[in-house]
């Protein structure tokens, strides 16, 4: 075999790949630019003699690592079995900044020429292997640092976590960096060799390219564990004694033996203990096992002894030796690294479910303080979760409870049942939306209750389906119905006195027209304050025949009977004498007390014809059709509108828009959600069809 052994014969250096211009403002073209979120700050003061040190140090190691590793050479040849100094070269130029990796690379190549020319190298071949020992490393440095851009290195800042070697993809660029940085110092000294009168045959590429694979990756690997440990501590848990001297015993009961006979290739047993330290130790740990392992086994092999020695020519035993330990390092390696990776990703799981129970206690403890009562409700209607209020909701009900949906009669607030395809449960978990249905039910004494019952259907997988809210309105509305009692009362009591008061000021207000008319002037004040009188005497007409509307709508026994709408509204327009300010399309029946039909409309119709533009004609459209056994109807206007903030407190008592001219008491869209929610339907403000402008009124009666 012609290949000459010289200490340059297997150093290596940092990848580089093809020459990159770097994006900030060093000079090099040699440092790859590793992207904008990672950068290098220029150092200077005592970094610079940091760094300086550091040139000089990795200097010194380099001529000690190719001393060891001539050292390795078998007895009677030019063969070495492993090479440090290539891993000592990767990482000079690696750890070093981009505006120092040329002035590294010519100190490289300097030790590299001096170190061959002391140990009686000629000219020619030792410039043949500075060029091969710097091809090495600029190669595994640039392919690292593009392949894996977030590897930690001294000084490197970056805007995302720097990552080390206990890291499955780290761990898999510097294997790719060490191949590639070896095939291409391998290449380069052969062709130097070449040139120098000293070619190279296959098997010596291979033997080269074997031994700096494995130089690298042992060095690299372990020297970049012991010194990220050593410059940033919180990156890496610290193994405690027990662990290394657990390793170092197994390593030695495990390979020595082994290899200190050469009678049986049994080479693939210590592999087990291998397996187990990747799986059980932290990546530090293994890198030193790996080590340990491989220098058990060249020793073994200097020696003369082991598996490799069984049957083998010296090219095998080199050959077979460089594989073993390059295997040996990258599986205890990956392991490490997998096993980091699958720690850190266990505890991270372990952290994100205390997070989640935490979460899950605070949601809960929320919703047991929440006034209102809440239900999970499932496919079929069982009830699988409530809070503290549902459940004391539920325990009010009669035996049985709301166990199931349509298991218990609801009724309106009329004291008409409910239909099953009406119950809010069924239609949540159907896929329907519920806002505000009032419905009324009986106790386990007997006593009628009132709830405001709001259901949304869960889109999610899983097995509620539904999210029901009620919430107990009984002593609320009790209260809402005395006060609208007092009121109606009140209201009755004055429309006496004020029905005289009204008369009288009108006839004196006649009185006067008739006197002027005689020729006979009035005081100008008096008149005035007959007006004044007379117009605040109508407002608090129209405020108390509201209230007793209200008091009727709210109060009024109910009687149920077909209403033609179409019929009704015409009656009101003709009253109103709107002519055709009001269209009509298809209208069907409703199931409603006619009186309270006639209020609802009227009042409808009354406010779409007073809430419009100053000099616009009003116009009102009244459409209808049956969904559901129910008929939904829609008034539409071309007026002023009601903002989406206030479509649900318009209908409360004493309720207006903020800025609107036009005179009211505020009580007639009160009275219309009275009369359709006693009828057990819903209204509801929409916005107006094609983006028109105006209201649109939609109501939801029971179809006759």
């Amino acid at each position: 075999m012609a290949m000459p052994e010289s200490v340059g014969t297997a150093h290596r250096a940092e990848t580089v790949g093809p020459r990159r211009r770097v994006r900030s403002s060093s000079t090099s073209g040699l440092h790859p630019d590793p992207g904008p979120s990672v950068h290098e700050p220029r150092p200077s003061g005592p970094a610079a003699w940091r760094a300086l040190g550091w040139h000089l140090l990795a200097g010194v190691a380099f001529v000690g690592a190719a001393l060891l590793g001539r050292a390795s050479m078998l007895p009677d040849t030019m063969l070495a079995l492993t090479w440090p100094a290539g891993g000592v070269a990767c990482l000079w130029l690696y750890f070093s900044r981009g505006r120092e990796l040329p002035a590294a690379a010519l100190a490289l190549g300097v030790v590299t020429y001096g170190v061959n020319a002391a140990t009686g190298a000629s000219a020619p071949v030792s410039a043949a292997f500075v060029a091969s020992n710097v091809a090495q490393a600029l190669v595994f440095t640039a392919t690292l640092r593009v392949g894996s851009p977030q590897l930690w290195r001294p000084g490197l800042a970056s805007a995302s976590p720097l990552q080390g070697l206990d890291r499955m993809r780290p761990v898999a660029w510097t294997t790719v960096a060490a191949l590639a940085g070896a095939l291409a110092g391998a290449a380069v000294g052969a062709a130097g060799l070449y040139l120098a009168g000293r070619a190279t045959d296959g098997e010596g590429l291979v033997i080269w390219t074997g031994r700096n694979f494995a130089g690298i990756l042992a060095v690299f690997v372990l020297v970049h564990l012991i010194v990220r440990a050593v410059c940033v501590p919180s990156s890496q848990k610290h193994s405690s004694g027990i662990d290394w001297s657990t390793m170092v015993v197994l390593t030695v009961a495990c390979y020595v033996p082994v290899f200190a006979q050469n009678q049986l290739p049994m080479a693939f047993l210590p592999t087990m203990c291998t397996l187990v330290i990747g799986l059980r130790s932290r990546p530090l740990v293994a890198g030193v096992h790996g080590v340990l392992a491989g220098s058990i086994a060249v020793t073994a092999t200097i020696l003369g002894t082991g598996p490799f020695m069984f049957g083998s020519s010296l090219v095998d035993r080199v050959l077979l030796v460089q594989l073993y330990v390059a295997i040996i390092l990258i599986k205890v390696v990956f392991l490490a690294a997998a096993g980091a990776e699958r720690r850190e990703a266990t505890a991270g799981l372990a952290a994100a479910e205390q997070v989640a129970i935490a979460h899950g206690e605070l949601m809960e403890s929320a919703l047991d303080s929440m006034s209102d009562g809440l239900l999970l409700v499932g496919a079929d209607g069982t009830i699988l979760r409530s809070n503290r209020a549902g459940q004391a909701m539920l325990e009010l009900i009669r035996a049985g409870g709301i166990q199931r949906a349509g298991s218990t009669p609801l009724m309106h607030l009329d004291g008409t049942s409910f239909e099953p395809e009406e119950n809010p449960i069924v239609r949540a978990v159907a896929g329907e939306t519920v806002s505000h249905l009032d419905l009324a039910l009986i106790d386990r004494e007997g006593n009628r209750r009132t709830f405001i019952v709001n259901g949304s259907p869960l889109r999610a997988e899983g097995a509620a389906k539904a999210v029901i809210t009620f919430r107990d309105v009984t002593e609320e509305r009790a209260q809402v119905d005395e006060l609208a009692a007092f009121a109606g009362v009140v209201a009755h009591d004055l429309r006496g006195p004020l029905g005289a008061m009204l008369g009288w000021s009108e006839l004196a207000l006649q009185m006067v027209v008739d006197d002027n008319a005689e020729g006979v002037r009035a005081n100008p004040q008096v008149v005035r304050a007959l007006q004044r009188l007379n117009n605040g005497a109508t407002k608090m007409d129209q405020l108390v025949e509201g209230l007793l509307l209200h008091a009727t709508s709210r109060d009024r026994e109910l009687t149920r009977e077909p209403v033609d709408l179409r019929r009704l509204v015409n009656e009101i327009v003709e009253v109103r004498d709107l002519g055709s300010t009001v269209e009509i399309g298809e209208v069907p029946a409703v199931n409603a007390d006619a009186l309270m039909m006639h209020h609802l409309f009227d009042n409808l119709i009354g406010n779409a014809v007073k809430f419009v533009p100053e000099g616009q004609a009003p116009h009102v459209r009244i459409d209808g059709h049956v969904v559901d056994r129910c008929v939904e109807l829609t008034v539409t206007d071309n007026g002023i509108g009601v903002p989406e903030n206030m479509r649900r407190q318009v209908f409360h008592r004493f309720e207006r828009v903020p800025g609107v001219t036009q005179k009211g008491t505020g009580l007639g869209l009160s009275i219309c959600q009275t009369i359709v929610e006693r009828h057990g339907g819903q209204i509801g403000i929409v916005n107006p069809p094609d983006g028109a402008r105006g209201a649109c009124f939609r109501v939801r009666l029971p179809a006759a």
